[in-house]
């Protein structure tokens, strides 16, 4: 703590908020004065199209050329082949390593694309895992209740011939 005071100390030593600022005769820097003519002013526009070309010819002003990638639409046949193939590349549900990017070099599509659908994929088997399991306990419910619904039933049926008789 105290070695952060004294360095504080140090940096301000030389500045002092009661001396008066220096005059405008005095050399330094005053963003209050008109900036000198020096030749360049990058307010205004180019005089010449030579000003704005580097030494190895590069022109500034010619207009830039985007080109943008278009995206692959991916038919579902070959969502499909995607899937398949790196399934037969797969060892155990797991894909080993340069495996998606391999397959997308393959169908000549980004690795991103190949690994969404592997977790797409994924995500579906997951679902589908869950509806048949909870499909399997409604199956059990209604079997449990059958048989429940079954004896009262019966013993309702009993009941009813013990009285009649």
């Amino acid at each position: 703590m105290a070695m952060n005071i004294q360095v504080e100390q140090n940096i301000f030593a030389d500045f002092d908020l009661n001396l008066e600022p220096p005059s405008e005769d005095a050399i330094g820097f005053d963003l209050n004065l008109e900036a000198p003519h020096d030749g360049l002013d990058l307010n205004l526009p180019p005089e010449d199209d030579h000003h704005n070309t580097f030494q190895s010819g590069l022109d500034l002003n010619v207009e830039p050329c985007l080109t943008v990638a278009r995206r692959k639409e991916l038919s579902n046949e070959d969502r499909k082949r995607i899937y398949q193939t790196l399934l037969t590349r797969s060892t155990n549900g797991k894909l080993m390593k340069h495996v998606t990017k391999d397959v997308a070099e393959q169908f000549e599509v980004h690795i991103r694309t190949v690994q969404r659908i592997w977790d797409q994929v994924e995500i579906l088997l997951l679902l589908l895992l869950v509806v048949v399991v909870l499909i399997l306990l409604v199956d059990v419910v209604l079997i449990i209740l059958h048989g429940k619904l079954a004896a009262s039933m019966l013993l309702l049926l009993h009941e009813t011939i013990a009285a009649c008789s």
